[in-house]
């Protein structure tokens, strides 16, 4: 079993403020490209959720070209980050749009079925 020895340079620089700032000035630039919309900073703790998880299953771990592989890194939680925050623009605008118009209410069912009104007649 090997014993963890802690971060590595590249989760330490990956994971580093100054990149993290990086992340979300890039993330408000390309939904800006997109919708012409101004997004304000995303949730840090919701940034680093997604860096986490990037970092888990696609850092290559190689001591060498740290900076491309963190370009790269940074690529795919942009990626990640920009699709999920214009799916849910797209499903507030809808509310909005929905908001403000009247409700469809659907008719009570009918009874289709003939059970109970079918009557033996003896006599």
């Amino acid at each position: 079993m090997v014993d963890y020895v802690g971060p590595t340079r590249l989760e330490v620089l990956f994971k580093s403020p100054q990149n993290c700032e990086n992340i979300q000035t890039i993330i408000r630039k390309e939904v800006k490209v997109i919708t012409n919309l101004l997004i304000d900073r995303q949730s840090d703790q919701e940034l680093f959720i997604i860096m986490n998880h990037t970092f888990k299953y696609y850092a290559l771990h190689q001591p060498h070209n740290l900076l491309n592989q963190i370009n790269n890194l940074n690529k795919k939680v942009i990626e990640l980050c920009v699709k999920s925050i214009l799916l849910n623009l797209k499903d507030h605008q809808f509310y909005r749009q929905n908001l403000n118009k009247p409700r469809h209410v659907m008719d009570r069912p009918q009874q289709t079925s003939s059970k109970g009104t079918k009557s033996l007649n003896m006599f």
